[in-house]
């Protein structure tokens, strides 16, 4: 058994260096820096095989990238600064990887060699490009966001947020910022229209517009229920009431008899001679009395509704011109009900029972269910505005 496990160790070992020199010969420079690292570590004979494999895929990969570094600095593209960071990062990296491993000495004495790159300035160099690149960038939108190109704006902001990576104080890249945010975004009145042949309260429209547009809000998005000095519009949000209707009351009666055939008492069971029967035991024969009840039940429907049908807009503000219209309709509905009886309850079936209430809700007023019906709406609104914006 102990030989079979060592031979299964054996093969495992073998296998392990086969991959690693594998995915030097495909070019899998860093998978194979990473298995050979793995297989070294913490090992005190160390394969001479794994010391090979991991030396040759180190100087591969540091070649292929100080390769891609030159070419991209000789291409002279601003753009190209980023890339090079990257690369850059890679190398400090997969030195970082291989350096506690030094000096990296076989079982066999095979001493590796390996070539480091001093990449600190480079990476300075690299992070000032980039940041440079970028902060032109967005300078050069910037220019074309004064002009009302909102677009230009967030992308702005997109490249000033690049510099980030680099440094987290550059220029005046936070007022830059600031200024992208202003000039990229939307401002969005929202308001209420009557169009409906019918007054609306007051309060309806308050109602509506009680919304938390804070909760709404994103980035590039601010809402206001009223018109700012200071603020220019880029879209209007208006709720066009096109109806309002609050139905008449209505009520209905129903009346019916609840019967049942109920168990009451006993009688005794007679013979010819008007005497009481026994059985075998001299007990007196008896026999179940049953009766006829009845109950007289009342109830009473009460029903009365609220229906709103209109649409939301959305207009530039600029131009006038509607962009977006969707219709909307909600309704409010009171039921009430309730129901009596007179008569034996033991008559009452189990559906009459549960449905037993003795006082009917009054009906609300107009008012009352055209708040409903703004509340109902307001739901509506924060959905729609969440959707378009």
């Amino acid at each position: 058994m102990k030989k079979y496990v060592f031979l299964l160790f054996v093969a495992f070992i073998l296998n392990a260096c086969t991959s690693t020199q594998k995915m030097v010969e495909k070019g899998q420079y860093d998978e194979a820096i990473n298995s050979a690292v793995r297989s070294l570590q913490g090992k005190k004979n160390k394969k001479t095989e794994d010391v090979k494999a991991l030396e040759t895929a180190f100087a591969k990969a540091n070649d292929k990238d100080l390769n891609q570094i030159k070419f991209l600095k000789e291409a002279n593209k601003p753009d190209n600064w980023n890339r090079i960071y990257s690369q850059l990062l890679l190398i400090k990296k997969r030195q970082e990887l291989v350096e506690p491993l030094l000096p990296l000495v076989s079982e066999d004495g095979h001493q590796a060699g390996f070539q480091f790159v001093r990449v600190e300035p480079l990476i300075q160099e690299a992070e000032q490009g980039a940041a440079d690149y970028h902060y032109i960038e967005a300078k050069r939108l910037l220019d074309r966001a004064e002009n009302g190109d909102k677009v230009a704006a967030k992308r702005a902001y997109e490249e000033l947020n690049n510099i980030d990576r680099y440094f987290l104080h550059f220029k005046d890249k936070d007022v830059l910022k600031d200024r992208a945010l202003m000039l990229g975004m939307n401002n969005v009145l929202v308001e209420v229209q009557n169009k409906a042949n019918v007054i609306i309260p007051v309060e309806f429209e308050n109602e509506l517009k009680r919304i938390d547009i804070r909760s709404l809000e994103n980035e590039w998005t601010r809402y206001y229920t009223e018109p700012q000095a200071n603020v220019k519009f880029d879209y209007v949000a208006a709720i066009v009431i096109d109806r309002l209707y609050v139905s008449p009351e209505q009520e209905k009666e129903v009346m019916y008899i609840d019967e049942a055939e109920i168990k009451d008492g006993f009688n005794y069971v007679l013979d010819n001679k008007g005497n009481v029967m026994k059985d075998s035991l001299g007990n007196d024969i008896k026999t179940d009395k049953f009766v006829t009840v009845r109950a007289d039940v009342h109830e009473l429907f009460r029903l009365k509704k609220a229906e709103l049908a209109g649409r939301v807009e959305y207009k530039e503000s600029r131009t006038g011109k509607i962009v977006r219209s969707k219709p909307v309709f909600v309704e409010t509905v009171f039921e009430s009900f309730a129901s009596r009886f007179s008569g034996d309850k033991r008559a009452l079936s189990e559906k009459t029972k549960k449905n037993l209430r003795t006082t009917p809700l009054p009906f609300p007023t107009d008012f009352d269910l055209t708040m409903q019906a703004a509340e109902k709406l307001k739901g509506l609104l924060i959905n729609e505005l969440r959707y378009e914006f």
